[in-house]
């Protein structure tokens, strides 16, 4: 039975090829798709030698576990099926499947006249319309949910309308935030950040009126490249130093590239590479805001300000001017010393306040995880 938006039988059976590919990965113990990736790459360069550009995108394979589709790639099919376990026969059934499905027909194949599981002495790991054991506990037990492109989500069952996920596109700026806080509301997303700008002025003007050796600029920044990812943190970054330039000092705003700088290194190093899943590799992580941030403003600072911000760092900057440094030397050195206590406060509440919002911090290669 066919359905018209999906060329007929051809995108029923494709269909049919998307969800056993979710319960072979089901059965196959989940792995992620980044992890899947991995795997093809790998058995591409066993097979060709050729140690670059072997990998396919993480956006392509998900997209052969998508309902809907109107045409499949059986080469890149059967490299799935080979990376969660299946033999060369297995390999060459669902490859010719997948020829027969984009050709409309609904045959299931043979591979020469046997079935290529019971040639290979082993049951079938679940090429579509297959019978074997495993793939029957792999559709018992397999939970296919999913909304759309999210690529740390299982596909969906219901073939779907929505355009693919397109690569380099944060996941997490289309569900709202990403993994198990769900769905925000439009008006949600606007308060969250709304609210993120009010910390980071307020924090500023608490540093300033205790004359401390931080900044407390960038909590909100930290928070949102976490919770919703790096470049709505670079948002609010940038919003913060206007609004503060607007109403407090003018001299904030060229800072404005400082905070934007911070956030893309928070919300990259939790959400792609997982840097807060210990708290060795989060103190890492701050460090390298520091060192970002005070690279981008140690240049402002200097041929903008004459190397002084009325911070409670220019007395650092004049301790290392007597030492005999230059101007550019001294304010880098005081910059990172009051830039790496104040990341590293400002990364953990951040990292806190997320984790008791959201229960766990998310990624974008698996949802959330610690």
């Amino acid at each position: 039975m066919g359905d018209p938006g999906l060329g007929g039988k051809g995108g029923a059976n494709l269909d049919e090829i998307a969800r056993g590919l979710q319960r072979l990965r089901v059965a196959a113990g989940s792995p992620s798709y980044a992890e899947i990736v991995r795997l093809i790459a790998e058995d591409r360069k066993r097979r060709s030698g050729v140690e670059v550009g072997v990998a396919p995108g993480r956006t392509t394979v998900y997209d052969a576990f998508r309902l809907g589709r109107r045409r499949v790639d059986a080469a890149l099919v059967g490299e799935i099926v080979r990376a969660l376990g299946g033999d060369d026969a297995e390999v060459a059934a669902w490859r010719q499947r997948c020829v027969l499905a984009s050709a409309g027909g609904d045959a299931v194949p043979e591979a020469s006249g046997r079935e290529p599981a019971r040639e290979s002495g082993r049951e079938p790991i679940g090429v579509p319309g297959g019978s074997g054991a495993a793939g029957a506990e792999a559709a018992a037990g397999a939970t296919l949910v999913g909304s759309g492109p999210d690529l740390g989500a299982e596909p969906s069952t219901q073939p779907s309308t929505q355009p693919s996920a397109e690569p380099g596109v944060e996941p997490g700026s289309r569900r709202g935030v990403a993994g198990g806080a769900g769905r925000l509301s439009v008006w949600q997303i606007v308060v969250v950040l709304l609210a993120a700008v009010a910390v980071n002025v307020l924090g500023r003007l608490v540093a300033d009126f205790l004359e401390a050796p931080l900044y407390l600029d960038m909590v909100g920044t930290a928070f949102v490249a976490i919770a919703l990812g790096p470049w709505w943190g670079a948002a609010v970054g940038a919003a913060s130093n206007v609004v503060r330039g607007a109403l407090i000092a003018s001299t904030s705003l060229p800072f404005a590239v400082v905070n934007v700088a911070g956030a893309l290194v928070w919300g990259y190093g939790v959400r792609r590479f997982g840097l807060h899943r210990s708290v060795s590799r989060f103190l890492l992580l701050c460090a390298g805001v520091a060192v970002t941030c005070s690279l981008v403003a140690t240049p402002i600072l200097v041929y903008g300000f004459g190397g002084h911000n009325h911070h409670g760092s220019d007395r650092m900057t004049e301790t290392f001017l007597g030492l005999h440094l230059s101007l550019l030397v001294s304010v880098f050195a005081a910059n990172l010393l009051a830039s790496l206590l104040d990341k590293v406060v400002s990364g953990f509440v951040a990292l806190g306040a997320v984790e008791a919002l959201l229960g766990r911090a998310p990624t974008d290669d698996g949802g959330v995880s610690r």
